[in-house]
């Protein structure tokens, strides 16, 4: 079996647009995104286009549009000083300990004898 070889003009045209499909709809964090306006301008416009047509996605964005009109609306939320007091007694090296462990040289060694 031989190859064709590349030509450098199928090589150099420009990525096509992702059309959506009638079937698909657009994921909830691109709803979101969509809602706070942190989509880049072409995927903006693509869901525009989408919404356009898709009743479904349409409603998706005008929940999300009064779910974060009812968060921003609802004021400040409170901690209990409970709450508080005892995230304050958590040393911050203990915690980052637990979520980076660092293996001691010791450690790489005897993982490395087990291996073979």
């Amino acid at each position: 079996m031989t190859m064709s070889p590349i030509s450098p003009a199928s090589m150099q045209r420009a990525p096509r647009q992702r059309a959506f499909r009638a079937t698909e709809h657009l994921a909830h964090e691109a709803i979101a995104a969509y809602v706070d306006g942190e989509l880049p301008m072409s995927a903006y416009l693509r869901a525009g286009a989408h919404l356009s047509m898709c009743d479904e996605c349409r409603d998706q964005v005008s929940a999300q549009i009064q779910a974060r009109s009812a968060l921003r609306q609802s004021g400040p939320v409170g901690v209990p000083e409970s709450l508080l007091s005892a995230l304050s007694q958590i040393p911050a090296s203990a915690a980052l300990r637990r979520e980076f462990p660092v293996a001691s040289p010791t450690d790489s060694a005897q993982a490395r004898r087990k291996r073979r």
